[in-house]
């Protein structure tokens, strides 16, 4: 019964080693396939750009580059237990599989930008400041 119990565990073992193998196969291509290092430096000059900060850089690219590679393993290892965190083996296969469709590719290509302009304008519009502001301070202990 021992040797049975232990070849149970051992096959445990190596199914849930193959699990994570194929687990991290597939957030690894969800990383390639979002291209996050484009992102961030899309990201990023977006946003000195739209406070105009660009102008008192010497050399934005180059700093946007810099801090791309910086941020990129601790950003794969974040992004790595954000994932198997929050999806299947299953569900990243299909996200993967999507973001490899021309719709997909542009979706990626497109989100820093959306979200970029999307928070600019939310800060620009006063009347949703104000009331996001009273909301708050509904909440607020007195």
């Amino acid at each position: 019964m021992r040797f049975f119990i232990t070849i149970c565990f051992l096959a445990m073992t190596c199914f849930a080693n193959a699990q994570s193998a194929a687990m991290q196969k597939e957030i690894d291509r969800a990383i390639a396939l979002a291209d996050f290092s484009s992102a961030m430096e899309q990201t990023m000059a977006l946003q000195f750009e739209s406070r105009g900060l660009t102008e008192h850089l010497t050399d934005p690219k180059a700093m946007y580059k810099e801090l791309t590679e910086a941020m990129s393993e601790p950003l794969k290892k974040i992004l790595t237990k954000v994932y198997s965190d929050n999806f299947t083996l299953d569900e990243l296969k299909q996200m993967n599989d999507f973001y490899e469709t021309p719709v997909g590719k542009k979706c990626m290509t497109l989100v820093p930008n959306i979200v970029t302009t999307s928070v600019e304008m939310l800060q620009n519009d006063q009347a949703t400041i104000e009331k996001i502001q009273q909301i708050v301070m509904k909440y607020f202990k007195q």
